[in-house]
């Protein structure tokens, strides 16, 4: 969604506003409207709004756009968010805005950019998709070590 297009600017000090915007969206489409998962039934809802801006900062280079991505419960993320500009590429594609091959840079809400690009444009399951790729950097803030005892009967894992 077009952030300014309800008065809002993707910038640090709009947080609680795009929060408050985000949930509220979000709560009135999954009231209105119905999604059905070309395979997965559980995946048949509406899980985040991404408002678009045009970009503030250029710290790693020019960027295209700014996005900022809330989830369910408010949730934002401090990065563009690789699964919303995977989204957004595949839309621009179906539109004829984007091109195989061309890049894509977003800045998060805190100024930090990911690129993607379309490296391939396909059909999943009777539907047009991209296949994306999208670099950006990361940082390690935490580690888990996970043991493994070989008389589990869980071991493998379960479903419910």
């Amino acid at each position: 969604m077009d952030a300014s297009s309800i008065g809002l600017s993707c910038v640090p000090e709009n947080v609680a506003k795009i929060q408050a915007a985000g949930k509220a969206i979000l709560a009135a489409i999954n009231r209105k409207l119905t999604f059905t998962h070309p395979v997965e039934p559980d995946l048949g809802f509406l899980f985040g709004v991404v408002f678009v801006d045009r970009p503030v900062r250029r710290r790693t280079g020019m960027a295209d756009s700014r996005h900022v991505c809330v989830f369910s419960e408010g949730c934002i993320d401090r990065s563009p968010t690789g699964m919303a500009i995977c989204a957004r590429l595949a839309l621009m594609a179906e539109q004829g805005k984007a091109q195989k091959g061309g890049r894509f840079t977003v800045e998060g809400i805190l100024g930090n950019s990911f690129s993607g690009r379309i490296v391939a444009q396909t059909e999943d399951h009777g539907h047009p998709a991209a296949i994306v790729e999208v670099e950006g950097r990361a940082w390690i803030t935490g580690r888990h070590t996970f043991f493994l005892d070989s008389e589990d009967p869980c071991l493998e894992g379960f479903l419910l």
